[in-house]
This record gives C-alpha cells, structure tokens and sequence, in this order.
C-alpha cells in the first residue's frame, strides 16, 4: 500500500507560509501505508496508491510534512517546478487532479507549470468597462488575442460573476445590464471553462452576503434561464466542436459587414462545427452579412431548432445584444 509522503493542499484561505532565509525543498516521495504513523479516526480519506485501501487524514501522526500552498508565498513558488515534477513522475499511478488557480494567467504566466486552469480577471473587467463606458469592439478583441497568446496548455475559465463579484461589487446585471446573457453564451462557448455561479440559472439579482448564509432569490426570466443554461452546457458537454483540451478543435474568428457591432466565432472538430453570432451593441434592426468561406451548409439553432441553410453572404438582422446559437 502507497500514500503520499509530502501531503500538497492547494489553499486559498488566509494561512501562512514559513518565511526562512534559506529554502530547502524535496522531491515528493511515494512510500508503503504501512510507514505512516496513524490512529482510528475520521476525516478526510486519502487514497492510497496502487490499491483499494485507504488512511483518513484526521488519522496521522507526526513527525511529517504538511505543505500548504499559497500564490502569496515567495518560497511556494520555487516550489513549482519540484509540484509540476513529482505530478509527471507518478501520473500513471495516481487520479488525475484538477488544479484550478484564483489568478489570471496573462498576469501570472509561470502559474501555468503547474496549474490546469485560472480565471480571467482581465476579460471580465474588460467586459465591464466595455459594457459601462461604451468602448470599441475591439477593445474586447484585444484582450482575447492576449489570452490566445498563452496557448492551448491550460484553461481560462470564462465568467461573468461568482461569489466575490457578486457580493462586493454587483452581479451580473448591475454590470454587464442587457449583455449578460451574450456574455453567458459566449463564457460557455469559448474555448476553455465555464464558470456558472449559483443562482445564475435561475435570473438571480440579489447580491449575496459574503460571511453569513443568504437566499438566492428567482428572477422573474427564471424558466427561460433555466432552459437557456440547460442548453448550453449540454451543448458544451455533447458537442465535438466544444470540448475543452481537445487538440483537433480550433476556434476562427468569423468576418461580418458590421465589425464594429457583431462580434462571430466558429468552433470546430472535423466536420462538427459550432457558430456563435453576438450582437454586442445596443443596435436594433441590425442587418449584416457573413462574409466569411468557412461558413457552408446546414446549421441548427440550438434553442429553436430551426434549420438554416448558410454560405458567404447570407443576410442576418439582430436586435441589441441579440445572440444566436448554431450547431452543425
């Protein structure tokens, strides 16, 4: 039986970290269940390696280790390349862990080694002051080409609220007003993650409480949202065109005739395709054209079902922050 030695907890909470003059660090080792000192107890069960058995982590003894991880710790992060080593030499033998940062890569880019996925403060404050102060559409281009920049090798998690935003700064349509659902449909089919915060399927506009237990409350589009988010993230989680961390999917930027108002993106695997037309304006009767080849063929609105036969040049016409949904 083989646990882990050196127990690494990704945490977030307010603790400390040793703050030595000289660090020493070890690479993690794997060793038998039956060297680690434990007791009956309860708690959190950790896994051992290689086999079925198990040791709660309320149950050991010193003396050992216990590393606890922060992004605010100078001698954690020369611990990133030690993490990133120990997780490659016994990948094989252990589940793989979902590491998720609260950070933004674009600020952060050596987070990366070692962490799957991170948040995209900077897109969302963008989104914001696009939204607020009526900024150019390609404000918001700009920034996505920075985080294309980064690569395919970890995830940005798109959204437009969680808990903290919601609470200290406002939710979703004190910020972002008749654009949030635009900005919902593109969070989920974009490349990367969606973040959904609770209470978002169901129209909430209450700002939540931080520190004490609180209600979200039903907006009055709750059943449509409901339908709304049901759709989407059964598409995200069916669809070829949309599966994050696949290498044959590829995102296009779509050409229209009005650049400054629609923005359009295609998501495709093979044949499988996805296309997202977003009217970020407060535009109505918008009328354009896609004028881009690799749009051809038979595609789907995925939330009313009709079928749309397109190709280079077919009309559209919007209303303000309007979104259409195709799969193919």
């Amino acid at each position: 039986m083989k646990i882990f030695v050196s127990l690494l907890i990704a945490s977030f909470a307010l603790t400390g970290c040793a703050n030595t003059q000289q660090s020493k660090y070890t690479d993690g080792k794997v060793v038998d269940c039956s060297k680690i000192n434990s007791a009956e107890g309860a708690g959190v069960e950790l896994l051992c390696v290689g086999d079925s058995s198990i040791t709660n982590f309320d149950s050991l003894r010193g003396p050992m280790i216990l590393n606890v991880w922060g992004t605010w710790c100078a001698p954690c992060k020369e611990e990133l390349p030690l993490i990133r080593k120990f997780h490659d030499s016994y990948i094989d033998q252990v589940k793989p862990l979902f590491w998720f940062g609260e950070y933004d890569e674009l600020e952060k880019p050596a987070y990366g080694q070692v962490f799957d996925a991170s948040y995209t403060w900077t897109w969302m404050h963008r989104a914001k002051d696009f939204y607020q102060q009526k900024w150019a559409l390609d404000s918001l281009n700009t920034v996505l080409n920075r985080y294309d920049q980064l690569g395919d090798s970890t995830f940005r998690a798109w959204f437009t609220t969680n808990h903290d935003e919601n609470s200290w700064n406002g939710t979703e349509y004190e910020k972002y007003g008749e654009m949030a659902r635009a900005l919902a449909v593109f969070s989920i089919t974009w490349n990367g993650v969606p973040l959904i915060y609770s209470g978002q399927e169901m129209g909430n506009r209450k700002r939540i409480l931080f520190f004490e237990k609180d209600l979200f409350e039903r907006g009055p589009d709750a059943d449509y949202l409901q339908f709304f988010y049901t759709t989407l993230t059964r598409l995200k989680k069916t669809h070829p065109a949309l599966h994050t961390g696949d290498p044959a999917g590829k995102t296009y930027r779509i050409k229209t005739t009005a650049p400054e108002q629609v923005f359009a993106f295609l998501r495709k695997n093979g044949q499988k395709e996805v296309l997202v037309v977003l009217n970020l304006s407060g535009q109505n009767n918008l009328h354009f054209d896609l004028i881009d080849p690799m749009i051809n063929g038979i595609y789907q609105n995925v939330f009313s079902g009709a079928a749309n036969d397109f190709k280079m040049g077919t009309p559209f016409e919007m209303q303000a922050w309007e979104y259409l949904v195709y799969e193919k």
